[in-house]
């Protein structure tokens, strides 16, 4: 099983590929498993750039019930819809769904991977089908 970030990385590169395809719902169902892996990998800015655009996108979902994608993380109600996900769409099964699609480049350093990824959430907010 791959780690927390390479993780982030698969979910997120889905979410990139879904959103191409105007496919909304599993490109937010994707950016979710994102943020609940980079918060799991340290990546806090990340996870909450996440959660931005997830709220902005759909401020009805459970997720803008919270302040920050971190507490929503520490409520049961949150971690039982975001198990929930993971069950449904397994790393393993990501790595499936994204070996048989163009994958995108993804930075391999840190600061370029952070700038990149808060670059495509804003691409997603100003094109949002």
């Amino acid at each position: 099983m791959p780690d927390h970030e390479s993780a982030l990385k698969i979910y997120f590169s889905l979410a990139i590929i879904s959103h191409e395809k105007s496919q909304t719902d599993f490109r937010d169902r994707f950016l979710l498993l994102a943020g609940g892996e980079a918060l799991q990998a340290g990546w806090l800015p990340i996870a909450e750039a996440i959660y931005t655009h997830l709220c902005a996108a759909q401020p009805h979902q459970q997720l803008a019930n919270y302040d920050s994608f971190a507490n929503a993380m520490r409520t049961e109600d949150f971690q039982f819809l975001w198990r929930q996900t993971q069950r449904r769409y397994t790393v393993e099964h990501a790595e499936q769904l994204l070996a048989e699609a163009t994958a995108p480049t993804i930075p391999s350093d840190s600061e370029d991977f952070e700038n990149w990824t808060r670059r495509q959430l804003a691409s997603f907010t100003l094109t949002t089908p």
